[in-house]
């Protein structure tokens, strides 16, 4: 991971030629790529308001997980309450994923699927470190007994990561953020070999480049939603003009040159 800073530095470069080339021509990013395969995207929040995510539209929830096997039966058990509370919230219909952020082991992340099997929940998020290909691939088969699914991608820096991931039938759903895995350039090149491997592509909010990541899923049958972190501050007043804002649950990229948004000279972080 020596590499991580100079490809994150590269995809920022990568993903602002982007920019510069659809503003050039007058034309969305994610009509350069080919088009668009649906008119808006299904977002969704991860963090723990989610009563405050509902009111917003949204319709369905990341859930981070605060807890991990360090915390025995008592972290458990605030695991599921967060989870409850979630599922009761969300009624049947709502999808519920949880992110570990690599604070599990195998072990614990069986014990919790087997816990929170009645709350249905859609997929667990890189429980383990992300080089531990061979526990992610156990992971997957044990978890598909719990009708839940495994993600990761997030912290691989390349389409070689990315790669073995898909090949070592590692995961259900690929994360990866574009903000660190080469821009869009790479993210196609992970699509297209995760396509052939029947694998889904949801990448990972980077904040930054929530609007990149937006143009790339409208251009992608196998990414059927993207993650949204900014829940609040909905009037774009931050660090980009005209970002595309979560209406009921949904995002539609206008036809705006580009990326469609532009740096917000007010800004102060």
């Amino acid at each position: 991971r020596g590499g991580a800073v100079l490809m994150s530095a590269l995809s920022a470069v990568e993903m602002a030629l982007w920019d510069i080339l659809g503003k050039h021509l007058n034309v969305p990013v994610y009509q350069l790529l080919g088009g668009k395969v649906r008119d808006k995207i299904q977002v969704y929040p991860t963090g723990f308001e989610v009563d405050e995510y509902i009111k917003l539209g949204y319709k369905g929830i990341k859930i981070p997980m605060p807890y991990s096997f360090m915390h025995g039966e008592y972290g458990m058990k605030k695991n599921e309450e967060l989870v409850a509370h979630a599922r009761e919230v969300l009624g049947k219909e709502g999808f519920i994923a949880l992110e570990c952020y690599m604070g599990w082991n195998e072990e614990y992340t069986i014990n919790m699927a087997r816990r929170l099997k009645q709350y249905d929940i859609r997929w667990i998020e890189e429980p383990v470190m992300p080089d531990s290909y061979d526990t992610y691939r156990r992971l997957r088969e044990r978890l598909h007994d719990y009708n839940i699914m495994i993600s990761g991608g997030e912290h691989e820096f390349t389409r070689y990561g990315a790669k073995a991931l898909i090949d070592g039938g590692c995961v259900d759903i690929l994360q990866m953020d574009i903000g660190r895995a080469g821009g869009v350039t790479e993210m196609r090149k992970i699509i297209a070999h995760a396509s052939a491997h029947d694998v889904m592509v949801i990448p990972h909010d980077h904040g930054a480049y929530r609007t990149a990541n937006y143009h790339v899923t409208l251009n992608s049958i196998i990414s059927p939603m993207a993650e949204n972190l900014v829940v609040r501050g909905l009037d774009s007043a931050r660090m980009f003009t005209n970002e595309p804002m979560v209406d009921d649950g949904y995002v539609t990229v206008s036809d705006a040159p580009g990326f469609g948004y532009d740096l917000n000279p007010d800004y102060q972080p």
